[in-house]
């Protein structure tokens, strides 16, 4: 008996390590049999000829291109230069082949040839999980993409945003103040264009429309420094005070034009004179000749800084509402660690953050022209609308896995979404209730402002399909959102890449100073976009820093690029980065040289190897407003302040990985030091004298005027 039982046992255990070997094998076959069924995935370029790098298994280049393990820019320009990109080459999202495309005739094939087989950009699908950001016109798709963009078009053409033009100059005069204010030591009153009103030809008139030599104009200077004490007051201040004091000020003003730059005056280029100095004065009419005036602007002010204020309440309480404690906590800790004088925040590292400058100064102009609000966003640093607007931008690693759910399973993160996860976040959500709110408060008021939402509400009412309100407002918060990254980085690298660039500031404040004694100081918007050099710098920035450094297409109709068979749904990249510092199209592409965009060398450029905001039917509708909120805030900077280079910030700026746009890392800091403009322009006269036909034209008017200036005192 004891010798059956030992048999028997024995045999299970045969049975059971029969067993164990078989689950062994069969689990060692599944698992070569899914890494090659992974690995036959990634070889589908190279079953087709098109050269792709090596991706790693399941996750192919997704982690690469964004940014998650080494800078996407590097990553772009390996495919780029090592892999066929200048013509075209393969690459993998997860296990889904897509196309890298650096053919500048491809490209305008793929933006505008044969836009209809390319039609959609690349984006998620996000209607079950954010229903409003999937009606931004960037993620809009098919006939209802169409819709929006017959509507929103119409809301930037030239005419409509000339409208806007007198709020972006009111925004770039607060912006020169605070910039005064950080640097406040011995503050000299400076030119900047600083309208007051707009006339009906689309001049701007204003307090500062001359020259001034201010060292000698005490009254001048006491001024300036009550109106910069009332700006960093301001969040203590009943804004209906603020605004009459404000008022005041634009119409008690002393302008004054200086004297001609003489070649050789006897003192130090840098020192102002005080001697021998005369001005003709010339005062503007009495404030009780614009009391209708005054009166208005002062309540339209006092009343869009009230909405503001109403509004943020309003979005800040419901975030409290609807958000973890934790949350709540941080960002109520954040704005109470920030608060502060407008001098403590601007300032840093002996010099201003230039990008969160800027990035304020854009907040508070789109807020204007989009919302008709006043955030404040220079007055005080605890202001929501920059806090929050910067956190979208920034690419968590629980955001990051959030988009690769969506991309990997898009049914998946329906369901994540239905059990309570968020997949927009608190930022997003803030904007969407200011954007509501905002909509239904200019609805109920029946008052138009003439501003962003006013010339959406009156596109959308034109159009033969009127737009729904979650429809309405995520187009603007795409223009608060896109407006804000974009324009703020453009000007402050614009302003970074003037510092390292003596040569290139002299010249482009010739041009500035030129134009505002041609105009008596009221530069319309046509005289600040007919500017030929500033519109070189401008571009120039643009293209060794593109608003967008990748431009991305869908395949929507089967398609033969040159000799590879797109299937439909197949994403396209085009490589803007890449392109703009490609050798073969752009000579020392890694120089700052704004004679590349002038009339004659523009003209050699390769069509289609220059992209900062896209081309075709979905290039970006915001081009024209971007581009002159980036020209107002450096006329007003450079007329006002010398721009010089900060120890902090080296050259060439370096860029953060985790940011999915060209941002700089650790901040970007500018030495701005408030001199009066003749100054300014008698000493790089004499450093940096005119070299080209175009830039010696421009200094000999300028010297001319000048001296017609002297002539009349």
């Amino acid at each position: 008996m004891g010798g059956h039982v030992t048999v028997t046992e024995a045999a299970q255990a045969r049975v059971e390590g029969v067993m164990v070997a078989v689950t062994c094998v069969l689990v060692v076959s599944c698992c070569l049999l899914v890494l090659r069924y992974l690995r036959q995935r990634h070889k589908y370029w190279q079953q087709r000829g098109v050269p792709c790098p090596p991706a790693p298994l399941l996750v192919g280049h997704t982690l690469s291109r964004m940014g998650l393990t080494r800078p996407f820019t590097e990553f772009f320009d390996e495919l780029y230069y090592d892999y066929n990109g200048r013509d075209l080459c393969g690459f993998y999202d997860f296990l889904k082949p897509s196309l890298f495309v650096g053919n500048p005739q491809l490209i305008k094939n793929i933006l505008v040839q044969d836009f209809h087989n390319f039609a959609d950009r690349r984006t998620f699908d996000l209607a079950k999980v954010s229903p409003v950001a999937n009606d931004m016109l960037t993620n809009a798709r098919g006939s209802h993409w169409r819709r929006v963009r017959s509507a929103v078009s119409p809301a930037f053409t030239k005419t409509r945003t000339r409208r806007l033009y007198p709020l972006l100059l009111q925004r770039a005069k607060h912006l020169i103040r605070m910039v005064h204010s950080a640097q406040h030591d011995s503050p000299t009153p400076i030119l900047a264009p600083t309208p007051a009103r707009e006339d009906p030809t689309g001049s701007i008139t204003g307090n500062a429309g001359d020259l001034e030599d201010a060292a000698r104009t005490t009254s001048t200077t006491a001024r300036d420094k009550n109106v910069s004490t009332t700006a960093r007051t301001a969040s203590t201040t009943h804004a209906t005070t603020a605004t009459q004091e404000e008022s005041q000020d634009l119409h008690h003003t002393t302008i004054s034009m200086p004297h001609a730059p003489q070649a050789d005056t006897g003192t130090d280029a840098d020192t102002p004179r005080t001697q021998n100095s005369h001005t003709a004065t010339h005062t503007l009419p009495p404030h009780t000749q614009h009391t209708q005036h005054t009166h208005a602007h002062t309540t339209d002010l006092a009343r869009r800084k009230t909405d503001a204020h109403k509004l943020a309440t309003q979005t800040h309480a419901d975030t409290h509402t609807s958000s973890p404690a934790r949350r709540r906590n941080t960002i109520t800790d954040e704005r109470e660690r920030k608060q502060g004088e407008t001098s403590e925040y601007l300032k840093g590292k002996d010099g201003i953050e230039a990008r969160r400058v800027c990035g304020r100064y854009t907040m508070d102009a789109i807020a204007s022209c989009a919302f008709g609000l006043e955030c404040e966003s220079l007055d005080k640093e605890a202001a929501l609308f920059p806090i929050m607007a910067a956190k979208v931008f920034q690419l968590s690693p629980s955001r990051a896995l959030r988009i690769m759910l969506l991309a990997i399973c898009p049914r998946a993160a329906e369901l994540a979404c239905a059990a309570g996860i968020q997949f927009t976040s608190e930022e997003f959500q803030f904007f969407m209730r200011v954007s509501k709110h905002a909509l239904a408060s200019r609805r109920a008021s029946h008052t138009p402002r003439g501003d962003f939402m006013d010339m959406l509400l009156e596109a959308s009412a034109d159009s033969k399909q009127g737009l729904s309100d979650d429809t309405l407002a995520a187009q603007t918060i795409l223009f608060l959102l896109a407006g804000y990254d974009n324009t703020a980085n453009t000007l402050a690298m614009s302003l970074h890449l003037l510092a390292h660039h003596a040569a290139v500031r002299a010249r482009l404040r010739r041009e500035v100073a030129r134009a505002l004694l041609r105009s008596e100081g009221q530069l319309t918007y046509d005289q600040i976009t007919e500017l030929p050099y500033l519109d070189a710098v401008v571009s120039e920035t643009l293209r060794l820093y593109p608003a967008a450094p990748v431009i991305e297409r869908v395949c929507t109709a089967a398609y033969r690029l040159g000799d590879v068979e797109v299937p439909v749904g197949t994403a396209v990249i085009m490589p803007v980065w890449s392109l703009h510092r490609d050798p073969a199209h752009w000579p020392r592409p890694q120089t700052f040289t704004p004679e590349r965009f002038l009339d004659d060398a523009r003209k050699t450029h390769t069509p289609f190897t220059y992209l900062p905001f896209g081309d075709g039917p979905r290039a970006c509708v915001g081009i024209r407003f971007a581009q002159v909120a980036v020209k107002a805030g450096l006329v007003t900077l450079l007329s006002g302040a010398d721009i010089l280079p900060n120890p902090a910030s080296p050259y060439p700026a370096v860029l953060d990985p985790r940011i999915l746009t060209l941002q700089p890392k650790g901040g970007l800091y500018i030495n701005f030091k408030p001199t009066p403009l003749p100054v300014l322009l008698r000493g790089e006269m004499e450093e940096h004298p005119p070299v080209s036909p175009q830039d010696v034209a421009v200094t000999e008017d300028l010297q001319r005027l000048l001296s017609e200036c002297h002539s009349d005192e």
